[in-house]
C-alpha cells in the first residue's frame, strides 16, 4: 500500500485507504453524491443514527480489504498459476463502488423490475467474453 488516508468511521473505527482511491474514485462527483443518500430510514426515529451510503461504501471497502488480506494469506499467485493482484484489486474497487449507481429507493423498487424479460447473467457473460473487454482485462476468460 502506498500513501494512505485514514478515515474514522463510527462502525469500523479507522479505515485506511490508499490515496490513489481518492483522486480516481472517492473524490469524484459520482461517489460524493452518496453523502446525500441515507443508508437507513431510521434517522427520523433516531437522529443520531446518521449513516449515509458514502460511509457505508467506505465500510464495505474496509471489510473487502480484510477479506483480500485473508485470502492473500491463504492463496498465493504462484500456487494458482496466475497473478491474483488484479482480481483482488478489482474486488476492492467493486466493494467501494457497489452503491454508486443506486437510484433513489432502488432496493424498495427492485421487486417491480421485470427480471424475467432480461437475462443479466447472459448479458454480462457476453460482455466479458467480448474482445474489447478481454483487451482491457486479460484475465476475463477466467470469470
Amino acid at each position: 500500500m502506498g500513501k494512505i488516508k485514514r478515515i474514522l468511521d463510527s462502525v469500523h473505527g479507522y479505515i485506511d485507504i490508499d490515496v490513489s482511491y481518492f483522486s480516481n474514485i472517492i473524490d469524484t462527483d459520482y461517489f460524493q453524491r452518496l453523502r446525500r443518500i441515507e443508508q437507513t430510514s431510521t434517522r427520523a426515529l433516531f437522529p443520531s443514527a446518521r449513516h449515509d451510503r458514502f460511509i457505508h461504501s467506505l465500510g464495505v471497502f474496509h471489510i473487502g480489504c480484510k477479506i483480500v488480506e485473508r485470502l492473500s494469506q491463504c492463496y498465493k499467485s504462484e500456487d494458482v498459476g496466475f497473478s491474483l493482484s488484479p482480481i483482488f484489486e478489482s474486488y476492492k474497487i467493486a466493494c467501494l463502488l457497489h452503491d454508486v449507481c443506486h437510484s433513489p429507493f432502488s432496493h424498495t423498487f427492485e421487486k417491480y423490475f421485470d427480471n424475467k424479460k432480461s437475462d443479466l447473467k447472459a448479458l454480462l457473460k457476453k460482455i466479458v467474453a467480448s474482445e474489447s473487454f478481454s483487451k482491457d482485462y486479460p484475465l476475463a476468460e477466467l470469470i
